[in-house]
């Protein structure tokens, strides 16, 4: 049993003293590689680099000519539709353009806007006479107000029971 141990024991430090000498023998393998590596790497990018950045110059040269080539065919198509649509005219009558089809709609709301601004003045007008009317007949509270109140309220809630009523089924037999 000691004799066995001590077998184990020596193939042990046999094992180890040739795994210490192995890795000895690598360390020094590795520190003469080494600086011949670091060598090697700063050759290899000191002449890569400026092959890799010429190569990204013109990539990025050639993305801007692109760019700048879709931009122009976008101004030349906008330009193109501007064409088509504003200098449009009629074949059977060249006066009638787009121009002046646009000229005359400008026209045409800018009077239906002063119409309708007209329009609200005499019902604003209308609205101050009726209640200057209405404030002579009843004064402040008086019954004519009232009634027309309660004329506005039995209206709405006539037509809300109208519209509760169909809702249920209710057809107006």
């Amino acid at each position: 049993m000691i004799r066995a141990r001590r077998q184990r024991i020596a193939n042990v430090a046999a094992d180890v003293t040739t795994r210490r000498s192995r890795v000895e023998k690598l360390t020094e393998e590795t520190n003469t590689i080494n600086p011949q590596l670091n060598a090697e790497l700063i050759t290899a990018i000191k002449t890569l680099s400026p092959v890799l950045d010429a190569q990204r110059v013109a990539r990025s040269d050639e993305l801007a000519m692109r760019l700048e080539s879709c931009l122009l065919k976008l101004s030349l198509i906008r330009g193109r539709a501007h064409l088509s649509l504003y200098q449009y005219t009629s074949p059977k009558n060249p006066d009638l353009t787009m121009e002046n089809a646009i000229l005359a709609l400008r026209d045409h709301f800018e009077r239906q806007k002063r119409e309708q601004e007209e329009e609200e003045r005499q019902l604003d007008n209308q609205i101050m006479q009726y209640e200057e009317l209405l404030q002579m007949v009843d004064g402040t509270g008086g019954g004519f107000s009232q009634i027309v109140e309660d004329m506005a309220r039995i209206s709405k809630e006539t037509e809300e029971c109208r519209r509760d009523l169909r809702r249920l089924g209710w057809t107006g037999d």
